[in-house]
């Protein structure tokens, strides 16, 4: 708490680096994984994505509760309502957004109707309203319960109950043949007739934002032998990740690794090295900011919703799948930039952002 009261930093320019690169690694490895055509070589390297949402909950962890630390009672409350309000609006605005291609799809293909309105129900109350913005109520369950753990136990309390949490989700996902021929994974099949996934808020978001918790409540001003410690351990780390997802894919021909073992000590050590990290303030950085958040929620439009109303332009464009790679993410990052100079206008778009 005095640590990070004491704090004179208010801009972490690593992190935004870091939001912004990890931003283009799930576009290009949705792409891949959708509309490529890829040596499997290089569809392994795509792969690394798997690091780049976990590196989302802890970092906004962290900037979340950098500030929330630092107020008093009163305050943290506001601080809380203020956050969640804007974070369920930007879900709303955006699933309003993408409603539009869901209800053309069924109109297209001549299946809107109350059976196929449920099925979207169901999937909208439990994980998304539309595929990969499931991030933002996510998150925003994740910072609530996390809020709640830490004002009510300790911190040794709450690593036991996150770990808890983190194990179940990976036994639910990228470690379910652990579970296969036992009790557990009965238990687990009618959890999953619910609630489809371990990946969402509860499972997958609290670990990485308590993670961001637990480096927020121990920041200290960054020295240069401390950000080395923590880019050998980051490099380090990420090779055991990448080594766990061949291992995965290779003996155990498990396709999901989003939740997996070393992607908990590399989060944790990306997120302190580039907190470590120095750098002098250029409009660069402030843009990566700007830019990572937005292409992360947009890229739905490019990548499934556009494609699907006009299919013949798309496939020309993403024909090629190198060039298709690079045109997308121009066409992601140029509506971005667009959008965010129109905000500037028209304040009712920030609430997209």
């Amino acid at each position: 708490m005095n640590d990070i009261k004491s704090l004179k930093r208010k801009n972490y320019w690593g992190l935004d680096i870091g939001k912004f690169i990890c931003a283009i690694l799930i576009i290009c490895a949705h792409f891949a994984s959708e509309r490529g055509n890829f040596p499997p070589l290089l569809d392994y390297c795509f792969s690394i994505y798997v690091i780049a949402v976990p590196f989302f909950f802890a970092c906004s962890g962290f900037l979340f509760f950098k500030k929330w630390l630092s107020l008093d009672k009163k305050s943290q409350k506001d601080y809380f309502i203020s956050y969640q309000k804007r974070i369920w609006t930007m879900y709303g605005l955006w699933t309003a957004v993408y409603m539009i291609f869901v209800v053309e799809n069924w109109i297209r293909k001549g299946t809107l109707g109350v059976a196929q309105f449920l099925k979207w129900a169901h999937m909208a109350l439990v994980i998304q309203t539309y595929s990969t913005i499931w991030f933002l109520p996510a998150l925003a369950i994740g910072v609530a319960i996390t809020c709640f753990l830490v004002s009510r136990f300790s911190k040794r309390t709450v690593i036991i109950i996150s770990t808890i949490l983190y194990v179940f989700g990976m036994l639910g996902y990228s470690y379910y043949f652990l579970i296969e021929g036992t009790p557990l994974e009965n238990i687990m099949d009618v959890y999953f007739l619910i609630f489809k996934t371990t990946r969402n808020g509860l499972f997958n978001a609290v670990p990485f934002v308590f993670m961001g918790f637990l480096v927020a409540d121990k920041e200290t001003e960054p020295t240069r032998k401390e950000f080395g410690k923590y880019f050998f351990l980051t490099i380090a780390s990420l090779v055991l990740v990448v080594a766990e997802c061949f291992v995965l894919k290779l003996r155990f021909d498990v396709t999901g690794m989003d939740i997996s073992i070393f992607l908990v000590p590399f989060t944790y050590f990306f997120v302190k090295c580039l907190v470590k990290l120095e750098l002098k303030q250029n409009i660069a950085w402030l843009w990566c900011r700007k830019l990572s958040l937005l292409m992360f929620v947009s890229q739905r439009l490019f990548l499934s919703a556009l494609p699907a109303v006009l299919p013949t332009l798309f496939n020309v464009l993403y024909g090629n799948s190198y060039i298709g790679m690079l045109t997308v993410l121009l066409l992601i990052i140029g509506f971005s930039v667009l959008f965010i100079k129109l905000s500037e206008k028209i304040s009712f778009l920030k609430k997209f952002i």
